[in-house]
């Protein structure tokens, strides 16, 4: 994957979590490789995570798009604001992401 093509699927998962493949592409495009993260779906709770094929309870191993972004700019030694939102959070990463790569 080039890092345009990631750049646009990081701005495309706003509020996703990629799967370890997607997630080690998009990483990757940037010479990064972090460890995924284990989600678990508590659909039930307030502003619960829901993983489609799975029950509530039962987990999966992925990226958060917005912490996905943020360590792509962590490794890259690029600036950004601490946003309170994980959409605002990711378009932030994302928009340092774009002037790093002149898009």
């Amino acid at each position: 994957m080039e890092q345009a093509q990631a750049l646009k699927a990081l701005l495309a998962g706003d509020h996703a979590i990629f799967t370890v493949e997607h997630g080690q592409a998009i990483g990757g495009a940037f010479g990064l490789q972090p460890e995924p993260h284990t989600f678990i779906d508590n659909r039930s709770e307030f502003k619960g995570i829901t993983l489609w094929d799975l029950k509530e309870g039962q987990g999966a191993k992925g990226y958060s798009s917005h912490i996905l972004a943020m360590e792509i700019c962590d490794d890259l030694g690029l600036e950004y604001p601490s946003m309170f939102g994980v959409g605002s959070q990711l378009r932030a990463c994302c928009k340092a992401l774009e002037r790093h790569l002149g898009a």
